[in-house]
């Protein structure tokens, strides 16, 4: 009976622990998504991309590859096994991305996908950086930007209209750099 008493015990114990959990997960994510910083990136990555290939912008945010892959499947070490530094300039500059971001990180990330509710780049952009016509062959689509815990980093999918890659951008003096890519399909 003890014995019964006991395993009881410590079956509830073990619940409430992860109600506990559950709900702290839930507490500290309330508002992982930061419409600021988002616009911030992506209206930085708009100019840039529209100044440099004179670019059609498509205003539908990206929510899956080409091939119907959920951007979620990124979200793990694993994801990062084809990464690597844009720049490279020495031995020191190949990193391995599959222990670039914490598992914290990545929490964060999905946390992000979730709460997304940007469907359309209009909704928080001006429409200056779009073209009326329909889609050209130039054009380029983008995900909703995922920030690092830190908001130091960030990634974000691209696609045109023969590949799609993932980019990992980087911060650096109040700007958003690429950092490193990874080709995630190629027509």
């Amino acid at each position: 009976m003890k014995q019964h008493i006991f395993l009881i015990f410590v079956l509830f114990n073990i619940s409430m622990s992860l109600v506990s959990c559950k709900l702290q997960e839930q507490k500290n994510y309330k508002s992982c998504q930061n419409t600021e910083l988002i616009k911030e990136l992506i209206e930085q990555e708009f100019i840039t991309q529209k100044n440099r290939f004179d670019n059609v912008i498509y205003n539908k945010v990206l929510k899956q590859t080409i091939s119907k892959e959920n951007l979620e499947l990124f979200l793990k070490p694993d994801g990062f096994s084809m990464m690597t530094k844009i720049e490279i300039k020495s031995e020191k500059d190949i990193i391995d991305f599959t222990n670039f971001f914490s598992a914290k990180d990545f929490e964060y990330m999905r946390c992000q996908l979730k709460q997304n509710k940007i469907d359309n780049w209009k909704q928080i952009l001006e429409r200056k950086y779009f073209e009326t016509s329909n889609i050209a062959e130039n054009t380029l689509s983008y995900s909703v930007p995922l920030f690092s815990t830190d908001q130091s980093h960030a990634l974000i999918y691209r696609e045109t209209v023969g590949s799609g890659s993932l980019f990992l951008l980087k911060k650096s003096n109040g700007k958003w750099e690429y950092y490193a890519k990874q080709l995630v399909w190629i027509d």
